[in-house]
């Protein structure tokens, strides 16, 4: 009776396994084909994501926004708070992070057994809990987020934060000699390196303008040097990293996504600061890849 507990228990499990590892497959997938729709739509067609600096949710900037720009923020609702948009969208990943902590060690078993799991979950985590907790408290006003953008960048979390998260505590195989090899040391590297890079850039973009002032200015400094948008160059690097690190499909479709969505707003900025700017903007600067593009 005992054995047969066993056995039964054994097959359960292995059903459950088995079928979140397809689904998790089958996500990763179709976040690797709706990289493709977000490049057509924000590169090709020019399509603006309507928050920061293109949202005209408050009456000032509705009234100086292109048609295009003032229908889609009609389009996607009205506007939340910046900190707590933030806070919320972000949300999804650290929770998804804390069932590692906080479930018994059955629910992430590799995190426990592979140090290269456990460094790919700690690296998700990081950022994460810098992007939901730290980033919001130093924002400096900014303008409100769309209500429709904020659940939509909330579901990507969720489904993505389960992707990442679940895959790599409990189903992504390594060898036990993983985490000392020089791929996954460079992918840290650049993980990190990326990191460093989107929280500089970041820094020097919310310290722009001395209190009481208004408008935009040239970012100086750092990678803004080599690149109009040095943050978005930075988390595309980490993302980068983290895929080689983990040289999976969920990794590989997690960068090619965020990079889909934000290549294509770097470039979209370069086009601004020189339209604003004009012949005072550094001409030696790139849109999004330092020296290349």
């Amino acid at each position: 009776n005992l054995q047969n507990k066993l056995m039964l228990s054994l097959i359960v499990d292995k059903v459950r396994q088995g079928s979140e590892a397809e689904w998790i497959e089958w996500t990763s997938w179709a976040l690797l084909a709706n990289s493709v729709i977000n490049f057509v739509l924000l590169q090709l067609l020019g399509i603006r994501a309507p928050y920061g600096r293109y949202s005209t949710t408050d009456a000032k900037s509705l009234q100086a926004a292109t048609p295009s720009d003032s229908f889609v923020t009609r389009l996607f609702g009205p506007g939340i708070n910046s900190r707590i948009a933030w806070f919320v969208q972000e949300s999804p990943c650290w929770l998804w992070c804390a069932t590692v902590l906080f479930l018994p060690m059955s629910w992430s078993p590799l995190v426990y057994r592979n140090s290269a799991n456990a460094v790919l979950v700690g690296m998700f985590t990081l950022h994460y809990v810098l992007r939901g907790f730290v980033y919001p408290l130093l924002l400096k006003g900014g303008k409100s987020s769309p209500a429709t953008v904020v659940a939509m960048a909330w579901t990507f979390c969720a489904v993505n934060g389960w992707v990442q998260v679940r895959y790599h505590a409990a189903y992504a195989v390594y060898d036990d000699d993983w985490a000392q090899r020089p791929q996954f040391l460079l992918g840290v590297l650049l993980f990190l390196s990326g990191l460093a890079i989107n929280w500089h850039s970041d820094s020097i973009l919310r310290n722009l303008r001395k209190p009481g002032e208004t408008g935009y200015k040239i970012p100086r400094g750092g990678f803004f040097e080599l690149v109009s948008g040095a943050n978005f160059f930075g988390e595309i690097l980490e993302w980068s990293g983290f895929a080689v690190a983990s040289w999976s499909l969920p990794a590989l479709a997690f960068a090619v996504f965020t990079a889909s969505n934000i290549a294509p707003r770097g470039v979209q900025h370069h086009a601004s600061y020189l339209d604003k700017f004009r012949e005072e903007y550094p001409r030696n600067r790139k849109a999004i890849i330092p020296f290349v593009y």
